[in-house]
């Protein structure tokens, strides 16, 4: 009876420990990620629905896959893993890529995280079917074809920021392949202002430009890179060929 009495018993000090780990620079630091991550209700996303728009983003975030957030703690700067509240909500696509979703609240467009989505009455594929309707209805008249400094080689271009979404529609792939009378059909994004594709190229110029791509993104950390991979469309869909970026 003693010893569960005591067992009940708060330790003052374990008490005082305890509170001040909650209290320590790094929990602080935690907290107000998670915080600034999540800042948008449920409600102001469901209020924004029509400006939601796909977004596609390098790495993984389906099943919980903990973000990184680097934060100065105590004058040195610290990676920590993101809580799963303020991990961003997506859908997986290929080998290194995902598909997240942003809205329009009011004061700029921001990430959908787990949190943002928790009340939502939306299941993921309504969600993704949304953003990518709300995308053409905004963006498919601006939707541009142009010629690259490379031979055989051409770009899609959109807005210069949003690009790298026209990977999610099968249609626009099929009647590009159908009007230029493509036997096959390569596409790479390795930025989200930056699609190429291509039908055969030879040797020189694949190597040329999975180069000079490469340097571009090695010269500026800025760069926001979507998929180290180039993909052909086959049958209505993608296939990965193989990572092009980061090799030895």
């Amino acid at each position: 009876m003693e010893n569960n009495e005591k067992k009940e018993t708060p330790d003052p000090i374990e008490k005082s420990i305890n509170e001040l780990f909650d209290q320590s620079p790094t929990a602080r630091a935690l907290q107000a990620a998670g915080n600034a991550v999540t800042s948008s209700s449920a409600e102001q996303v469901e209020k924004n629905i029509n400006t939601l728009i796909p977004r596609l983003k390098h790495g993984h975030v389906e099943g919980g896959t903990p973000g990184k957030v680097k934060m100065m703690v105590e004058g040195a700067e610290q990676e920590f893993d993101l809580p799963v509240a303020a991990q961003l909500y997506g859908v997986d696509l290929g080998p290194d890529f995902t598909c997240c979703f942003a809205v329009d609240h009011g004061t700029g467009y921001q990430l959908l995280t787990n949190g943002h989505v928790a009340h939502l009455n939306y299941t993921r594929q309504q969600l993704l079917t949304r953003a990518c309707g709300n995308y053409l209805r905004e963006y498919q008249s601006k939707i541009q074809v142009q010629q690259t400094l490379f031979q055989g080689v051409s770009m899609i271009r959109v807005d210069g920021n949003t690009e790298a979404t026209t990977f999610l529609f099968t249609h626009l792939w099929q009647q590009i392949k159908e009007q230029s009378k493509m036997d096959r059909l390569f596409v790479f994004m390795p930025l989200q202002d930056l699609v190429l594709y291509w039908n055969e190229l030879t040797d020189e110029t694949y190597e040329n430009m999975i180069r000079t791509v490469t340097e571009t993104i090695k010269n500026n950390p800025q760069s926001r890179n979507v998929s180290d991979y180039v993909y052909e469309f086959v049958n209505d869909r993608f296939v990965s060929k193989g990572k092009v970026i980061g090799q030895k």
